[in-house]
């Protein structure tokens, strides 16, 4: 790292400082803190979002996970993308949440099953979320110390630092600073303008690797990976100990089932100024996905190419003689990416990714302090209390918990010892909440049978199965010489005595079905209907009717006439509905066709491979084929997202310069209604609200 890349780092740096300093000004509700009141647009949403995703840590588990699969990976993906598509275009999950006006999940719990549902379900997230947040510091840090060739310790009036702890520590101080003073607001402004600048930055290294690594080194490189474990035919993996083709297929049906559980974005999850453009931010932040996807599919590829050809074999030796020094088989393992890449970027370009990360480190840190420091007040201390708190005492508390959950994370960077891939560890600690989560948001918010016990049991038995197999790994090594000595012949034992015999990843399926199963049977029990248009404002509950609340959901739309056209009547199932303007539906066609294109192509394909056949020098030119068309897209996203977000941003600023704040719009539930809905129908009845009616 030289002078200029320190300068595009500590640039960028203080660009957020400055950024979060700024937006503190329109900071002056719960809900301001907690949702930006609610006004945000879908390009500053879809960028500021996908930052909050796109953390150092992503970028560590996806670069793990393509130097390993390489391009195999993105040949399951392009069915997993399809099937993400359809799901966001009919606006599953996201819609309906959004049409609650809640502002944790946990709030919707209280407001579908009940208030003591909502502290359990919301401790649950928040442990689940913690635990899982705990490792992000510490990744984080890593990349920064053996990406920029930081020393072990340095000097500091007089005094003798380790270098691991203070990156850490400066880490999340500039995450805190952001979070603590503007809330969501400065969250989302920080995000968005760190996203803008990610974008360029990814677009910058793509161009150098694209001219720098030509295919045919890519595929002399690939033809040095043994039978079963290719990187360019997706058939010819069976023998990826980590990440096999079934992985992939199994992916597709999780993340159908976890649409809208995990919470560590939950201030963005309700942010939209209304239902229809949450749905379209979760449209446009596929697009841009794009971007992010073809810097950690190619950047890994490009990088397993300089490992492995003999044209970058002083690169290659330089990379060696770093990770030879790590002691830690799954951080050497987790940094090969990152070291490669800082042995092949020149002067500038290093810079810039370096900021990439540190934009994508703060934007992630920032978020999930957000998200887990508020739901730790929202849904385990304020349920359990009658009065709603004042204005200043509940903001104090959410800034006290962000900066709680700082230490944490802290501590548990420090002392943690992560020996599996990352994204192993994220399936089952995020099955403690997510595998029962599921159940409970799907039922709850399209089945009138969904019911609490329903709810209860899919939750425990979930979290119950996932703690349980975090204690079975973690305890296995301990007990593996009592077993053994139990059954000495056991050559079972014998293979699995360093390591438990089944993977995060299998048994966070076993959770997920186990809590399905539970919620289902159990709802079933009770014949009770649960009033879904009371809690989605549908109807006669419409929000429309209230001119202070007709900007938070359109007018509810005629029902469709019996002789309808049958191919309307298809595009509303995936959608397309009254409530979509022009440039909404060219986004709409572009998607499906975008999606399903490629869905078409992984059929067709398989179909032809397994009928007929064809080398590995044909997926090669696939690959190729397929690289630089998303390049291209990542040029176009771009100019679209830069323009439409500024656009947003505007809009934003001049919505919180004028919109009225309302003091009960603060994630009290009274019933079951939104504690600002219950006080405005007792309003109009004549009757004073009383938020010590609650339950």
């Amino acid at each position: 790292m030289q002078w200029i890349d320190w300068s595009i780092v500590f640039g960028l740096l203080a660009m957020v400082v400055v950024v979060a300093l700024w937006a503190r000004r329109y900071n002056r509700s719960v809900a301001d803190f907690m949702v930006a009141n609610r006004c945000a647009g879908r390009y500053m949403l879809a960028v500021a979002n996908g930052m909050g995703w796109f953390g150092a840590i992503t970028i560590m588990a996806v670069w793990q996970r393509n130097y390993e699969a390489g391009f195999t990976g993105e040949w399951w993906r392009m069915l997993s993308f399809s099937v993400g598509m359809l799901i966001t275009l009919t606006g599953f999950v996201i819609y309906r949440y959004r049409e609650t006006r809640v502002m944790t999940m946990a709030q919707f719990f209280q407001l579908r099953y009940s208030r003591n549902f909502r502290i359990f379900a919301g401790l649950v997230c928040f442990i689940s979320g913690i635990v899982n947040f705990g490792i992000f510091p510490s990744v984080s840090a890593r990349f920064f110390i053996y990406f920029c060739d930081l020393p072990p310790t340095f000097d500091l009036f007089g005094a003798t630092i380790t270098t691991f702890p203070a990156v850490m520590f400066s880490l999340l101080t500039i995450a805190v600073l952001c979070s603590w003073m503007g809330g969501q607001i400065a969250v989302m402004l920080t995000d968005f303008f760190q996203g803008i600048y990610a974008y360029i930055a990814i677009a910058a290294v793509l161009i150098f690797c694209f001219m720098t690594i030509d295919w045919s080194t890519i595929g002399e490189a690939a033809a040095t990976a043994p039978v079963g474990k290719s990187i360019i035919n997706p058939f010819d993996t069976d023998q990826h100990e980590t990440f096999p083709w079934w992985y992939f297929l199994i992916m597709i049906v999780m993340y159908s089932y976890h649409t809208g559980s995990w919470q560590g974005t939950q201030g963005y999850n309700s942010a939209a100024r209304n239902p229809h453009e949450q749905r379209m931010a979760t449209v446009m932040g596929l697009w841009r996905i794009i971007a992010t996807d073809t810097l950690l599919l190619f950047g890994a590829v490009a990088i397993f190419t300089v490992m492995h050809h003999q044209s970058f074999a002083a690169q290659a030796e330089n990379a060696q003689a770093i990770l030879d020094k790590i002691d830690s088989d799954s951080i050497r393992w987790m940094m090969t990416v990152p070291i490669g890449m800082a042995q092949i970027l020149p002067v500038g370009l290093k810079g810039m990714l370096a900021a990439m990360v540190l934009a994508a480190c703060i934007s992630t840190l920032d978020t999930y302090l957000h998200s887990w420091g508020t739901m730790f007040i929202q849904d385990v201390v304020m349920p359990w209390r009658k009065e709603p708190f004042a204005r200043k005492q509940h903001m104090l508390l959410l800034r006290v918990a962000i900066l709680g959950v700082a230490v944490w994370a802290f501590l548990f960077s420090l002392l943690f010892n992560l020996d599996e891939a990352l994204q192993l560890f994220f399936a089952i600690t995020g099955a403690i909440f997510m595998g029962g989560a599921g159940a409970a948001i799907i039922g709850g918010l399209y089945w009138k049978r969904g019911r609490a016990i329903g709810a209860w049991g899919g939750m425990i038995v979930g979290s119950t199965m996932a703690v349980g197999s975090i204690l079975m790994r973690l305890l296995w090594t301990t007990v593996i010489p009592t077993l053994q000595a139990w059954f000495p012949n056991s050559q079972f034992l014998t293979d699995h005595a360093d390591s438990f015999p089944i993977s995060s990843f299998w048994l966070s399926v076993i959770t997920t079905l186990s809590a399905i199963a539970t919620y289902v049977i159990l709802s079933l029990l009770k014949t009770e209907s649960f009033n879904l248009d009371r809690m989605l404002h549908r109807g006669e509950y419409a929000l429309s009717k209230d001119p202070k609340q007709s900007a938070d959901r359109p007018a509810p739309l005629p029902p469709s006439a019996s002789d309808e056209h049958w191919m309307r009547k298809a595009l509303k199932r995936l959608g397309l509905t009254k409530e979509f303007n022009l440039s909404d539906k060219i986004i709409f066609g572009a998607t499906i066709a975008w999606s399903f294109g490629w869905g078409f192509v992984f059929i067709a394909g398989t179909v032809y491979y397994l009928t007929v056949g064809f080398e590995d020098s044909v997926w090669l030119e696939f690959w190729k084929m397929k690289m630089w068309i998303m390049l291209g897209l990542v040029l176009v996203m771009i100019v679209v997202f830069t323009i439409g977000g500024f656009v947003d941003l505007k809009m934003l600023l001049k919505r919180l310069r004028t919109i009225k704040r309302d003091d009960r719009d603060d994630g009290m539930v009274i019933g079951h209604l939104n504690r600002d809905e219950a006080s405005a129908e007792e309003e109009s009845a004549g009757v004073s609200a009383d938020a010590s009616t609650g339950e």
